[in-house]
Order: structure tokens, then sequence, then C-alpha cells
């Protein structure tokens, strides 16, 4: 007796569908329906099915301590920062001036992260509920950092390390955003 082995192909997960669920909306929803299509529909790789129910469920939870760690740092390097450029003006005046060229951009990145922060603290609960609008929170705060981040790549001469990390970071958190995306509804 001949034995037949038969050989399978291996078992892939469908194909994410062409037009995202949830219908994409809010005032960046052509940007939306293009990073869904590059990111779900057309990504050589899907996270697996367990990953992004991991994620969906300890995501806000992870997201609400590292908020919570973040705070921490921002309030006491907000006062540092506001009492080292008061305190150089106040002792070096011409020195100041080159401190407080630098000084735009540092309070500008602090007031990102503060906003980053707030916008993230008012999505968890709304994520908890795997609520749309918690997605789209979370959307937007990778949005302002990726602006944020081309800001102050170009701001005192070209920084390509900046750039390069805050492209590589925002790509990172759109995939996974994006591959969640269908867990929260309206």
């Amino acid at each position: 007796m001949e034995e037949q082995t038969k050989h399978e192909a291996p078992k892939t997960a469908p194909k994410p569908p062409k037009n995202p669920e949830p219908p994409v909306s809010g005032p960046l929803a052509q940007l939306e329906a293009w990073l869904y299509d590059m990111l779900v529909h057309k990504a050589p790789f899907q996270l697996p099915k367990s990953a992004t129910d991991w994620i969906v469920q300890y995501g806000p939870w992870i997201a609400l301590v590292g908020g919570i760690l973040a705070a921490i740092v921002i309030i006491p390097t907000t006062l540092t920062a506001l009492s080292l450029t008061s305190y150089t003006t106040a002792m070096y005046g011409v020195y100041a001036a080159s401190v407080a060229a630098f000084a735009p951009m540092l309070y500008l990145a602090l007031v990102v992260l503060a906003l980053q922060l707030v916008i993230l603290f008012i999505s968890i609960p709304m994520l908890l509920k795997r609520q749309r609008k918690g997605w789209l929170l979370v959307f937007y705060t990778n949005l302002v950092s990726l602006v944020y981040t081309l800001v102050s790549s170009f701001t005192y001469g070209f920084n390509f390390g900046t750039l390069l990390g805050g492209l590589i970071g925002a790509a990172i958190g759109f995939y996974v955003i994006f591959q969640i995306r269908s867990y929260y509804k309206s």
C-alpha cells in the first residue's frame, strides 16, 4: 500500500476588507482611509488575532500607567524649565539670549506632550468601552506627535536622528492602531 501524504497550504487569515469597518469619519477621513488601505488592506503582514485581542484588552491600562509616569516627569520638567529660563535671564543677560533661543522649542515640546497626555487620558474610558471616538483620539494624538517630530527636526538645523526616529515611531504606532481599528465601533 502506498501511503499518500497530503500537504495542506498553511492557513492564513482572510484578507481584510477593502472598505474599512467601521467606515471612516471625522475631519481627516481621507487620510484615515488612505492609512487603512496602506496599513491594513495592502499590508503584507497582519497582526495575529491573539496579539490584537491583547492590545485591545491591555493597551488602555498600559497607556494609563505610561501617562501617569509621563505626567510625573512633565510637571517638574516644566517648572524647572520655567525657573531656569527666568534665572538665566536675570543672572546672565546676554548669555540668556542664546538660551532663550532654544526655549520656544522646549516649551512647545512640553505643551505638545501635555496635550497628548490630556487627549490620552480622555480617550482611556472610551477605549475601555471600545468606542470609535476613543480610537480617533489616539489616531489624532499620533498625528500630533508626527507633526511635532517634523517641526522639531528642522527647527535648529536639520536633525536626521530625530526625523528618522520619529518617522519609525509614527509608522509603528499607526500600524498598530490601524490593526486594532475594527475593534472600535461607533
